[in-house]
């Protein structure tokens, strides 16, 4: 069966949300949003606002206004997050160099045997199939795919002089140029102790870094991509530092709350100054209607230690403690 739903005009696309009962206070103002939002991206912010999710009717009274508060909230919360992803990825690109680079030289990730075995095995194929490259050596694709199409300065120069090993210049240029999820699958395929050189630094258990810095990757391009993230599904869970799992929702692990979670914990370990977590706390404060619950936060988050550290009601190191583990 052929997809044949005809596609409606703006003027038809708002006449169907006031069909579901949609009070538009503003025509005008409704139809200027849906041409700069679109009527799809818009309408699954109406999602929460449903009574039946066959008929798509709203609960009664629900205003464009509503909708359109909660998408300025899941914009805003996006941005937030990519601030804290930021941070996160130019530490980790910094502490993989600084670490890894001096203990095993200029090009360790180039070899096979400071990675794992599932990482570095060429998987057996049947007689007369195709070769099958390693993940190890698919990953030094993408490194040299990434370098080559680099406009850095350095890049340029490295691949201007014509230094060896030709398109893999050394570990503190390539991190540079790399994505944050081509360093996420970097680290997590290290040996364990090449893994825990990094983590120590962090002050967090190696497995439980890897877990976390998967996740944000993750959630990372769901941000990227401008989708759903305040009451979205997340693949992939973190795992939470053991000492700060009393703070984590264990029931909804995938839902924004425990990456936020974790995000925080990062950041207070890379940037002490930072007001990341405060701000956070100020953007939800600031959007009282949001329901907590739909993003995984305890109905009880603002009374968590965590929290009301990181909301400034103490700066002393009794609240250090929380990374740990």
């Amino acid at each position: 069966m052929y997809f044949n739903k005809p596609a409606t005009n703006i003027d038809e696309q708002l006449d169907l949300f006031k069909g579901r009962g949609l009070v538009v206070e503003d025509e005008e103002k409704a139809k200027y949003y849906l041409e700069f939002i679109g009527y799809f991206r818009f309408k699954g912010y109406a999602i929460p606002f449903q009574v039946d999710p066959q008929t798509h009717e709203l609960q009664e009274g629900t205003t464009f206004q509503d909708i359109l508060n909660l998408y300025i909230f899941d914009r805003k919360l996006r941005l937030h997050i990519m601030d804290a992803v930021e941070r996160i990825e130019v530490a980790l690109k910094s502490i993989l160099s600084n670490q890894l680079s001096t203990k095993l030289g200029c090009h360790w990730y180039m070899d096979q045997q400071y990675f794992v075995d599932e990482f570095t095995e060429i998987p057996e194929v049947e007689e007369g199939d195709a070769y099958e490259k390693s993940q190890h050596d698919k990953m030094l694709d993408k490194v040299k795919r990434e370098v080559s199409r680099s406009k850095s300065p350095f890049i340029q120069k490295y691949i201007g002089d014509q230094l060896e090993p030709l398109g893999f210049p050394p570990s503190w240029m390539m991190l540079e140029v790399s994505s944050f999820g081509l360093i996420s699958k970097i680290y997590k395929n290290l040996t364990h102790e090449h893994q825990k050189d990094v983590a120590k630094v962090l002050e967090i258990d190696a497995k439980v870094l890897a877990s976390c810095v998967q996740a944000i990757s993750v959630l990372r391009n769901t941000c990227a991509h401008h989708s759903i993230v305040w009451n979205a599904k997340h693949t992939f869970n973190p795992r939470v530092p053991r000492m700060s799992s009393i703070f984590a929702n264990h029931e909804q692990p995938d839902k924004v709350y425990n990456r936020l979670l974790v995000i925080t914990l990062l950041v207070e370990k890379i940037s002490g100054d930072s007001e990341w977590a405060v701000n956070l706390i100020k953007l939800i404060q600031g959007h009282s209607f949001v329901d907590m619950s739909a993003m995984g936060f305890p109905s009880s988050w603002n009374q968590m230690l965590l929290w009301r550290c990181s909301g400034g009601e103490s700066a002393s190191d009794n609240c250090r403690w929380l990374n740990h583990g």
